[in-house]
């Protein structure tokens, strides 16, 4: 878990935050981010761990570490609980259409469901 957050902390920058959220979570959060420049900063998180080849026995696909991200924008969500459920329903579609993916809330329309 220290590597995959110092791996995050380099992908974020010094204008990023990475958190541990939960057991085997982080929230990343990027400010002053378009939804797309969010996307590509995952996508580039993701491949970054996954090519750093840390073993892991369980994964029966993949054989290393890899990582499912839900990326959500404040703009669309206005509050805290929001943006939570909002990354975490994306997060949760990357791992169920078959992890090592990032996934969008705006993919999902999930800001349109919390209202």
């Amino acid at each position: 878990m220290k590597k995959i957050a110092h791996i995050a902390t380099i992908c974020v920058g010094e204008d990023g935050m990475v958190a541990r959220y939960g057991g085997e979570e982080f929230a990343v959060i990027v400010p002053n981010k378009t939804l797309k420049e969010a996307y590509v900063l995952a996508h580039f998180l993701r491949e970054s761990i996954e090519n750093e080849r840390m073993p892991h026995r369980k994964s029966e696909v993949y054989g290393v570490v890899t990582v499912s991200v839900g990326v959500a924008q404040a703009i669309e969500i206005c509050d805290a609980k929001g943006i939570i459920v909002a990354a975490d329903a994306a997060l949760y579609s990357a791992k169920h259409n078959g992890r090592n993916k990032v996934c969008t809330a705006t993919e999902l329309n999930v800001s349109e469901n919390l209202g």
